[in-house]
């Protein structure tokens, strides 16, 4: 999660996902809550036949079944459940039909990696209601860290994984003038890991 967009939350979804795979070891799925311009499928080169639109109305019938036939497989054995084509459909996917799919996917995989919406609408709502470990992606900029420390206390009021949140700076280059120190500071939280900046991980997603 992050409240702001533009932070690598895609690519660290993709890449969380891959690694906890650990090259096939367990079952893992990724699930592209960004309903209006999730970025999953295109990052890994993809072009699903079924998304999260195809679920709609599914509320009471998302059984396993139902739920594998809308997932699409990348060629590592990550499975993606993605986001609609068209941003429209997100109106149409309620917070009773995440938490539904969430329930069933658990029944199959090892590990679910949500990559939400930066925004707090009932999907997110009800995916960060569910889950049990909550990355929250930042940058080294004032704007980011402004949305990350009003997301921050949302989420306190709510009571979203008390305990088991971890702070991630991505880009995290001393350069900027912001350290991580004084992130830490200005969130009250500590910054459980950091990653440089690299074009490799433009070209990454470039190919796929």
């Amino acid at each position: 999660f992050s409240p702001k967009g533009g932070v690598g939350k895609t690519t660290m979804a993709v890449n969380l996902g891959i690694a906890l795979m650990r090259g096939g070891e367990n079952k893992v799925c990724i699930v592209d809550l960004d309903l209006a311009f999730g970025d999953i499928a295109i990052t890994l080169q993809l072009f699903p036949t079924h998304t999260i639109e195809h679920a709609i109305g599914g509320e009471h019938s998302a059984d396993q079944s139902f739920v594998q036939e809308l997932m699409t497989p990348h060629e590592s054995g990550l499975m993606i459940l993605a986001a609609p084509i068209q941003p429209d459909a997100r109106e149409r996917v309620s917070g009773m039909l995440v938490s539904r799919l969430l329930q069933t996917l658990r029944e199959h995989y090892d590990y679910i990696v949500l990559d939400t919406a930066p925004a707090f609408d009932e999907q997110t709502l009800t995916a960060l209601d569910e889950t049990d470990e909550c990355i929250i992606g930042a940058t080294l900029d004032v704007p980011t860290l402004k949305n990350v420390k009003v997301a921050l206390e949302t989420h306190d009021v709510l009571g979203v994984a008390e305990g088991r949140r971890h702070l991630l700076l991505n880009r995290a280059d001393d350069q900027v003038g912001i350290g991580a120190d004084k992130v830490e500071g200005i969130l009250g939280m500590n910054v459980t890991v950091q990653v440089a900046t690299s074009l490799d991980i433009a070209k990454a997603t470039n190919a796929g």
